[in-house]
């Protein structure tokens, strides 16, 4: 997986990479979940380090639909978490939906309205990625805590979730620059 995959969606970090021992964060954070993350999924953590926003307004084709997809198939991807102390992290994301999701389910991710990007760590050598649905939110129960009714299989492998990626379409510009949309700030 190259490691700059998300270049052309003009990532941007939220905080500041940090001087903590991604390693040793990652490892925790395995222990935390009680599973191993697959490389793929480590090797993008490790060079991104951060949660990440992107400059350009970013969507994915899921590979199952889901009751929120637009009329052209896509889902909004509004960030992706990353490892390093922040208020929106793994840690703080799975503190926050590590009783309301199977136990094999971790958030990577955030879609719009609410809904979530996982991450099935119940096989180490093939997670598969999940949109999860918070209207249709369900009680987890019994000892291993496996309701999928409102989770949708988006991607089989992480790496296959980054291929899914692409900027909306909808603002062309018609003068043939590449130039897809223009967003100024009110704060300007």
């Amino acid at each position: 997986m190259k490691n700059d995959y998300l270049a052309e969606f003009l990532p941007r970090r939220i905080g500041v990479p940090s001087d903590s021992n991604i390693e040793e964060l990652l490892f925790c954070f395995e222990i935390v979940i009680a599973a191993k993350l697959p490389q793929s999924y480590t090797e993008f953590i490790k060079y991104y380090q951060s949660t990440i926003v992107f400059e350009l307004d970013v969507c994915f084709h899921p590979l199952n639909a889901t009751p929120w997809d637009k009329k052209d198939g896509t889902q909004d991807l509004e960030l992706l978490y990353g490892i390093i102390h922040s208020d929106q992290n793994l840690h703080n994301a799975y503190k926050t939906y590590a009783t309301r999701m199977p136990s094999s389910i971790i958030p990577i991710g955030e879609a719009s309205g609410g809904n979530l990007i996982c991450l099935d760590v119940s096989n180490e050598h093939n997670c598969q990625v999940y949109f999860w649905d918070h209207e249709n939110e369900c009680l987890i129960t019994g000892s291993n805590k496996t309701d999928y009714n409102n989770l949708y299989l988006i991607a089989e492998t992480f790496p296959d979730f980054l291929s899914r990626l692409q900027t909306k379409v909808g603002n062309t510009d018609k003068s043939g620059d590449g130039i897809v949309g223009v967003w100024l700030s009110d704060d300007l």
